[in-house]
C-alpha cells in the first residue's frame, strides 16, 4: 500500500516538472521585431524599441530659418593703414599714442638726419647746372641754324641739357615724396631740417611700434591707423548652411560686454570653405549709428535671418550623421533600412533632403534615433 502511494506521488512530481520545463523552454529561432504590426506610434513603441522612439511620415515644411554664427568686428584692408616713412631718419618727436583720433594731414611723427641737408643741396645744384646747360644749348641752337658750328657740338650741348633735366626732375619728385618742400629749396629759401609724417586719412591710431631717437628706414612700420567709418562684421558660418546664405539678408548681432543689439546685412560671401574649421566667411555691413564702444577685434554673436525654405524631410531627432553624410531609418517589410540622405540641408531642428522613389509612402523613425542600433 505504501509503495503504491510512493509511485503515485513520483508520477505527480514528474508531471509537474515536465509542465514547468514546457513553459520555460527557450525558442530555437531568433525572434525579429515586427515594425508593421500597427500604424500608430503607441503600437510601434510596444513592438519595436521603447517609448522614446517614434515613427512617422516624411513631412513637408515651410521654414524661415535663423542661422546662428560667431565672428568679430573688423575693418577692410583698404581702411587699415600701415604708416611708413619714405626716407631714413631719426625719430625726433612722436605726437600720437594708441587710441588717439587723428584727422587727415595731422602730424604723427617728425624725423631728422644730416643727409637731409645734402639731398636738398644736391637738388639746388642740379637746378643751377641744368639752367646753365639750357642756356648753352639755346646758344648752340642759334649757331647751328646759321651753320656757324659743327653739328656734333650742337648735339653735345643738347644731350648735356636733357640729361641734367632728367636728373633734376627725378630728384625734385623724389624729395617731394619724402616730404621736403622742394619749391623752397630751389628758390633758395633755406633747407628743411625735419621731415613730418602725416596721417593719410581720418581715423584712430591702433598701434605705435617706434620710439623717440630710433633710427628707422622705409621698411619699418611706424604706426597703424584704421578708419572707424568703415567697420564691418566678419562672420564664420558652418558649411552646412552655405546654400541658405544670400546677399542682402538681415543680420542682428551683439558684441562681448554690451547688451545692445546691432543690425547689419550680408554684402559679400566668401565661396572658399575652410575644411579644417568647416566654415565659410560672410562679410556684413553694419547699420549706423554705432556705439562708441564698438572697436575692431571685438567678438560678436549673430543671427542671420534667411529666406523661407520649402521642402520635405524629417526632424533631426530621426536622423544621424556619420562624417559628412546624413542617414535616416525607413521602416519597410518589418525591418529598419538605413538610408543615405542626399543633398541634405539642416534648417534649425529639421533636415531637408532629396526623396527616392517610394520614400514618401514609407514610415520613418522621427524621434529617438539614438535608442536604436545604427549598424
Amino acid at each position: 500500500m505504501m509503495a503504491s502511494k510512493y509511485i503515485i506521488m513520483n508520477r505527480i512530481y514528474f508531471l509537474i516538472f515536465m509542465a514547468f520545463l514546457s513553459c520555460h523552454s527557450p525558442d530555437t529561432e531568433k525572434s525579429e521585431v515586427n515594425f508593421e504590426a500597427e500604424a500608430d506610434n503607441q503600437s510601434f513603441h510596444t513592438y519595436a524599441l521603447n517609448a522614446n522612439v517614434r515613427v512617422g511620415k516624411i513631412e513637408e515644411k515651410s521654414i524661415e530659418p535663423k542661422i546662428y554664427a560667431t565672428g568679430r568686428i573688423d575693418v577692410p584692408p583698404r581702411d587699415l593703414i600701415s604708416i611708413h616713412s619714405r626716407t631714413k631718419g631719426f625719430i625726433q618727436q612722436l605726437f600720437v599714442l594708441p587710441g588717439d583720433n587723428v584727422g587727415k594731414g595731422k602730424i604723427l611723427a617728425r624725423l631728422e638726419h644730416p643727409d637731409f641737408i645734402d639731398w636738398q643741396k644736391n637738388l639746388r645744384s642740379l637746378k643751377i647746372e641744368m639752367e646753365l646747360a639750357e642756356r648753352e644749348y639755346q646758344r648752340k641752337k642759334l649757331l647751328i641754324d646759321k651753320d656757324a658750328i659743327a653739328v656734333k657740338l650742337y648735339d653735345e650741348a643738347k644731350s648735356t641739357y636733357e640729361v641734367l633735366q632728367i636728373q633734376y626732375e627725378a630728384e625734385y619728385e623724389k624729395l617731394a615724396m619724402m616730404g621736403f618742400n622742394t619749391e623752397n629749396v630751389i628758390n633758395g629759401m633755406g633747407y628743411q631740417k625735419f621731415v613730418d609724417i602725416t596721417a593719410p586719412l581720418n581715423g584712430s591710431v591702433s598701434s605705435v611700434s617706434v620710439n623717440r631717437g630710433q633710427l628707422i628706414s622705409p621698411e619699418h612700420e611706424m604706426l597703424q591707423i584704421f578708419n572707424m567709418d568703415h567697420l564691418h562684421l566678419e562672420l564664420d558660418i558652418l558649411m552646412e548652411y552655405a546654400s541658405l546664405i544670400q546677399l542682402g539678408m538681415r543680420v542682428s548681432f551683439t558684441v562681448f560686454g554690451l547688451q545692445e543689439i546691432f543690425d547689419a546685412h550680408v554684402v559679400k560671401i566668401n565661396p572658399a570653405i575652410d575644411l579644417t574649421r568647416r566654415t565659410m566667411g560672410v562679410h556684413c555691413h553694419i547699420e549706423k549709428p554705432l556705439s562708441k564702444f564698438i572697436k575692431p577685434g571685438l567678438q560678436a554673436q549673430a543671427s542671420i535671418f534667411a529666406k523661407e525654405v520649402k521642402g520635405k524631410g524629417l526632424p533631426l531627432g530621426g536622423v544621424i550623421r556619420d562624417g559628412e553624410v546624413w542617414y535616416g531609418f525607413r521602416v519597410s517589410d518589418s525591418l529598419l533600412h538605413k538610408e543615405k540622405l542626399n543633398n541634405a540641408v539642416v534648417v534649425e531642428d529639421f533636415i531637408l533632403f532629396d526623396l527616392a522613389e517610394g520614400w514618401e509612402d514609407s514610415d520613418w523613425i522621427t524621434e529617438g534615433v539614438y535608442y536604436i542600433d545604427h549598424d
